[in-house]
């Protein structure tokens, strides 16, 4: 018996939820990465035009490691945030192989309440189609190429026409609450010590 890896799931299991948190904290990642490099870009000012004869200025080392630790931050930030609501970190750590799918199903529910209510939080989904999944779908000419993964025998020229496999997600909004400060250490969630 073989399986196609595109066949999209009919029963939701343990897995499939874990599955779709882990690609919902993806999404996010690459939201907020990406909204950091836009803002940055935006905030900085055009590099000046080299005259002849002068040397143009570049960034400097501190301001590209700077940048680098902004994005670092959010994507910290958030795996806090996930683990203080959801324990999503501890899921992910521990060995769930000599767990039952029951009791994997229990630790699942928690998790997914706690990490959609800080989902819930940060941003505002919606699908990228609106269309049913199994749908028929015709993409043309000018189709979004960032909102739209094509699979399968893909050749030649846009009209496509499939099947919607996943509506897809998008961001219609999405903010971090502000940090209170700079985490140098990396820490994500805190040893706790009962006095």
């Amino acid at each position: 018996m073989s399986e196609s890896l595109f066949t999209f799931p009919t029963q939701l299991d343990a897995l499939h939820l874990l599955l779709a948190a882990v690609a919902l904290i993806s999404i996010a990642f690459c939201l907020f990465a990406k909204g950091k490099k836009t803002a940055s870009s935006e905030e900085s000012e055009p590099a000046p035009k080299s005259m002849p004869g002068t040397d143009a200025k570049t960034p400097t080392e501190e301001q590209t490691q700077t940048k680098e630790i902004d994005t670092n931050q959010g994507a910290l930030q958030l795996l806090s945030l996930l683990q203080q609501e959801g324990r999503f970190i501890d899921f992910l750590q521990e060995d769930v192989t000599h767990f039952s799918d029951e009791e994997v199903g229990a630790a699942s529910r928690v998790i997914h309440q706690g990490c959609k209510k800080t989902l819930n939080q940060i941003a505002s989904l919606s699908p990228v189609c609106e269309l049913e999944e199994e749908s028929s779908l015709t993409l043309n000419k000018d189709y979004d190429k960032d909102a739209y993964l094509l699979t399968g025998q893909v050749t030649g020229e846009p009209p496509f026409t499939g099947t919607l496999v996943h509506a897809g997600w998008k961001a219609d909004q999405f903010e971090m609450p502000q940090l209170s400060h700079t985490n140098k250490n990396n820490i994500i969630a805190k040893a706790e010590v009962e006095l």
